[in-house]
């Protein structure tokens, strides 16, 4: 799939004039129809072990920075890419890097806008009996406008 920089570059450079519809006209249609397809931002949080911690996660694609700073606050993530607004979904996939069973006591994970550029997300583990999780949280975020 191609990246939404190069389909807007291919976008801009290749339909620089129009028929019936002007070039500025047509492009709109093409990038709303990129955005309605591909989620603004994509990435991934590497979150290791729970229960949440204070410090710095490892980050990759359009998540550049994942920190938490009290454990009763969550992970605060920055995106690359600011959303339209604060009307945005947050998908959390959680992916097991260990034991499967291990990985799978945890609850679901739950989420919060903090900005168009930030959103804070928290991970529980189930129960009292302590597992050692090795889990990587997959993010897609998107627009609900």
């Amino acid at each position: 799939m191609a990246s939404r920089a190069s389909l807007i570059t291919l976008i801009e450079t290749n339909l620089e004039s129009g028929t019936s519809i002007t070039a500025a006209e047509h492009r709109g249609v093409e990038q709303a129809i990129v955005n309605s397809l591909a989620p603004y931002n994509r990435g991934t949080i590497l979150v290791g072990d729970t229960p949440i911690i204070p410090g710095t996660f490892t980050t990759s694609g359009d998540i550049s920075a994942a920190v938490c700073s009290s454990a009763t606050t969550g992970i605060l993530c920055t995106m690359v890419n600011a959303m339209p607004n604060t009307n945005y979904l947050v998908r959390l996939h959680v992916q097991s890097l260990g034991t499967l069973s291990s990985d799978a006591q945890i609850m679901c994970p739950v989420f919060s806008t903090v900005s168009t550029t930030q959103f804070r997300f928290h991970i529980y583990e189930i129960g009292t009996v302590i597992y050692t999780q090795n889990i990587k949280i997959n993010v897609e975020v998107i627009s609900l406008d």
